[in-house]
């Protein structure tokens, strides 16, 4: 949003300089991005005239101009169409600076022909994107006069970014308002008559699509005179950056930016019939103001006549109906139109307009007749000419905001004592409305502020008008607790687990917290993570799963011929958009080659051994001790049913799951290898806190170590942990591990029968294990497993 020093002053009666008024700007949430001095940029650029003016006589294109700059005549070299004797121009002398570009003129040879300065465009001067020819000036000009003088641009231009929330301050009294509410000086209450008007417009107005156009006021005028805008009008709008066009329009445009309320004017005489505000139809098309056509869809809200489309509603007008400078009736449009359908429109169609700007952030309701009014007014006196009553379609939306607070909660919540007195002063300055009930204050937010809620806003705006400077600061942790822990349980396990991850060979990825609805019917119930505005159509729901994403990574990168994969993310995955729906994930793939062939060894790909390997490692690291990790079979949908399993702590904490990915998933996404991957809900680790840091002392027996194999034959439904469970439990002091190292099918040793051999390594603290010893131990085990699992001894 740029504005202009003086234009400021005339909503602001201060004694404030511009340096105070930029820094007090920024310090109540407007931030300053650029101020410039179009005094100094444009201090060395006068008004010349044109003496005499003959053809270049190296060049076709150019002419060689005389031209009087006051002091003295010059030689001039001009490439303008525009060019002729006796026009008077700004003339650049030799050292000045071009606005634009920043080059710096000098005297130079130009197709043999010397050249002393340069007559100047708009564009080059920065004033707006003319380019076509050189500034004509009014031929009353004196020579030699600064033009930044005659201009209106020896003035402090200053441009502050608007966050989406602060609408209001997209017109000049707004940021006014918010300055005379900090301190700066008063804000000035511009009276603008309201006209009744002497007849009844003859154009009506038909409002047919009421969520996309809620309010539709106009007037028409009539035997105006759409001449040239007087210089204070002409003046304010280059300030900021607009070209000046003609008297009419250049009194909407001052209209948008004074009191931030778009409004729009056609030729009445080019309107057939009333005006319609509708939803277009596909198909349909206009060409618009900018001289270009656009195809319009259903949806969007068109302005149309009872034969044509006029223009996009709260975007840009048609061109069917522009004003030319031989108009003599009019009919001017202030309306309300909805945000979204607008943003949606533009967005749609790629045009960036201030229109748009505005309605698409919010347009204060109340501005529809204000705009009126103050056009009328301005009208009336340049243009000339006789008005209408004001014609009104729908219904202006009343503000019923409310909200109640205290000095007790506002000094909760920033953290010092406010004063009651002082907190009402403040809110009335902003135009939030007061009145006191016993302890608590009412206040009534103005239909300008569509950003205050609740009462957490109403404690920002005392902040921001008081100044955050006077927040207190202290220690965020008081002197007791200076040695407790900063990171919460659940962030000590995401770092940990990220560098456990990373360095057993794992690489990390970081993707959006959004995915794709289509990838993602498999991962659960995804209605309730529909993104209501998703900044692209393939990212349109909160994941409810890390996978797909990863996937997408997986498959993006075979396509460039990378087939073997170690990846991980950990993050948030989503059941519904609550926050106790959010859990931290860990979540690993391995793919492709673990081992390449070479002349030591023969290609080895990644299983789910591997993947369930890495998982309990994992667990072991987070969580060191006092838990018992087994496995079961119920798997989600997106693991393949006979390779995958799930992670038991303790036999009752389902802490994650490995396997191999579904087919059907991987089908879905392209990816024809095997996809192998382990998934661990870290805030289902049990918090297992030691009372102490010590490790207990470590024992080492000095005694013996005895191994023993057997072979049992049991049905193949029996899962090989229960083998192993009913080994280790037969005397847990002296049998220190079972594992297995063979599994044999065949039809041989029965149906539905298989063989499974384990070692078992025996070894006492105590003394040295003899045969008789060993005998009994090794019995103890076969009776166990057989009872356990029905099966029998191979022998």
């Amino acid at each position: 949003m740029k504005f202009s020093y003086s234009w400021l002053l005339e909503h602001l009666k201060t004694n404030a300089q511009p340096e105070e008024i930029e820094e007090k700007l920024t310090t109540i949430g407007l931030e300053v991005e650029n101020v410039q001095d179009t005094g100094k940029v444009y201090q060395s650029f006068i008004v010349g005239q044109v003496l005499e003016e003959r053809k270049h006589p190296n060049a076709d294109k150019l002419r060689l101009c005389k031209v009087d700059v006051g002091k003295e005549k010059v030689d001039v070299v001009c490439g303008a169409p525009n060019v002729e004797k006796g026009m008077k121009v700004v003339y650049a002398p030799v050292g000045s600076i071009i606005p634009v570009n920043q080059m710096k003129i000098k005297a130079t040879k130009i197709r043999g022909v010397e050249s002393f300065g340069m007559m100047c465009s708009e564009y080059e001067l920065g004033i707006s994107n003319e380019h076509d020819g050189i500034i004509h000036l009014n031929k009353n000009e004196k020579v030699g006069t600064s033009f930044a003088k005659i201009s209106g641009l020896n003035d402090i231009v200053i441009e502050i970014g608007i966050t989406p929330n602060r609408q209001d301050c997209l017109g000049v009294n707004g940021i006014a308002r918010d300055l005379a509410a900090a301190g700066m000086g008063e804000l000035i209450d511009k009276k603008v008559i309201n006209d009744k008007g002497s007849f009844k417009s003859p154009i009506k107005i038909e409002i047919k699509d009421k969520p996309a156009c809620s309010a539709f006021a106009g007037r028409y005028f009539r035997n105006v005179k759409n001449v040239e805008s007087p210089d204070w009008l002409k003046n304010k709008l280059k300030s900021i950056g607009l070209r000046p066009i003609s008297a009419l329009v250049d009194i909407t445009n001052f209209v948008m930016f004074d009191l931030n309320r778009p409004l729009h004017v056609y030729d009445a005489d080019k309107i057939n019939g009333k005006i319609i505000v509708r939803s277009a139809k596909n198909g349909e098309s206009f060409l618009a103001l900018d001289e270009k056509k656009y195809e319009l869809k259903n949806g969007m809200c068109a302005i149309t006549d009872e034969a044509k489309v006029l223009g996009l509603g709260g975007i840009m007008g048609g061109e069917s109906t522009g004003c030319g400078l031989d108009t003599e009736n009019i009919f001017l449009e202030s309306a309300l139109f909805d945000e979204v359908n607008t943003a949606k429109t533009g967005r749609n169609l790629s045009i960036l307009s201030d229109a748009r700007y505005r309605f698409e952030r919010g347009i204060d309701p109340n501005s529809t007749l204000k705009g009126i009014d103050l056009a009328t007014q301005l009208i009336l006196e340049i243009c000339g000419g006789e008005c209408s009553e004001v014609e009104i379609a729908g219904n202006i939306k009343k503000n019923l905001n409310e909200i109640s607070t205290s000095c007790y909660y506002l000094s909760k919540r920033l953290g010092f004592e406010v004063n009651e007195k002082e907190v009402i002063e403040i809110l009335n300055s902003l135009g939030i409305e007061t009145s006191k009930k016993e302890n608590s204050i009412k206040c009534k937010i103005p239909s300008w502020r569509h950003d205050i809620h609740g009462e957490a806003d109403i404690s920002e705006e005392i902040i921001r008008i008081k100044g955050y400077e006077n927040i207190p600061t202290k220690n965020i942790r008081s002197k007791n607790k200076i040695n407790q822990n900063i990171l919460n349980r659940s962030q000590k396990n995401i770092i940990k687990a990220r560098r456990f991850i990373a360095s057993i060979g794992y690489d990390e990825l970081v993707t959006f917290s959004f995915t794709d609805a289509k990838k993602c019917d498999a991962f659960g119930d995804i209605n309730k993570l529909r993104i209501v505005n998703p900044i692209s159509e393939d990212l349109n729901i909160l994941r409810p799963n890390l996978l797909p994403n990863l996937l997408n990574a997986i498959k993006k990168n075979k396509t460039r011929n990378f087939e073997s994969f170690s990846i991980f993310e950990i993050g948030s995955q989503y059941k519904s958009t609550s926050p106790e729906d959010q859990l931290n994930i860990a979540c690993g793939i391995k793919s492709g080659e673990k081992y390449t062939k070479s002349w030591k060894k023969e290609q080895n790909d990644f299983d789910i051994y591997d993947v369930k390997e890495d998982l309990i490692s994992l667990i072991d690291f987070l969580m060191p001790s006092n838990k018992k990790i087994s496995v079961s079979k119920d798997c989600p949908s997106w693991y393949h049913p006979g390779r995958s399993g799930t992670i038991l702590i303790n036999k009752s904490i389902k802490a994650g799951y490995f396997g191999e990915l579904h087919p059907r998933i991987a089908n879905s996404f392209k990816i024809k290898s095997k996809v192998n991957i382990f998934e661990l809900y870290l805030d289902e680790i049990p918090n297992l806190e030691k009372k102490t840091t010590n490790k207990p002392p470590l024992k080492l027996s000095d005694f013996q170590v005895v191994t023993r194999d057997f072979a049992f034959i049991i049905d193949k439904k029996i899962s090989s942990e229960e083998v192993v469970n009913a080994a280790s439990k037969v005397d847990k002091e002296i049998i220190r591990n079972v594992e297995i190292f063979d599994l044999f099918e065949d039809e041989s040793i029965g149906q539905n029968k298989k063989s499974i051999a384990i070692k078992v390594i025996l070894q006492s603290n105590e003394k040295t294990l003899d045969e008789s010893d060993i005998s009994k131990i090794s019995s103890s085990i076969i009776q166990s497993v057989e009872t356990s699992t029905s099966g029998t001894v191979r022998s």
